[in-house]
């Protein structure tokens, strides 16, 4: 999968099960870089990342370090709107200073 900067392309490193499309993630890093994500809300945190269901699909969201609770992080579902408690185990985070995703154990 491929991430389009506008000045050059970088690979994705993501789960092979991971369902969102290449544009989708393209659309998503813009946002960060022009820091329009979450413009009108009061919830935004830190640090993008990709939250995995049990269904295997994937959310866009942030998260915030600090929120980390009995092994739970603070993660804040960008397209519903919603915070939640997860796992770590759920949630890949993305590295822009690689253009990857990390896996949080």
């Amino acid at each position: 999968m491929h991430l389009d900067t506008g000045k050059v392309n970088y690979t994705w490193n993501v789960p092979q099960n991971f369902l969102m499309t290449a544009s989708e993630l393209n659309s998503f890093y813009r946002s960060l870089l022009k820091n329009e994500l979450l413009e009108n809300c009061e919830d935004q945190y830190g640090q993008p990342c990709v939250l995995g269901e049990k269904d295997e699909t994937f959310h866009r969201a942030m998260f915030s370090p600090d929120l980390t609770t009995g092994g739970d992080i603070g993660v804040f579902l960008v397209d519903k709107g919603v915070f939640h408690q997860v796992k770590k185990h759920r949630m890949y985070r993305i590295v822009p200073e690689f253009i990857t995703f990390q896996a949080l154990w």
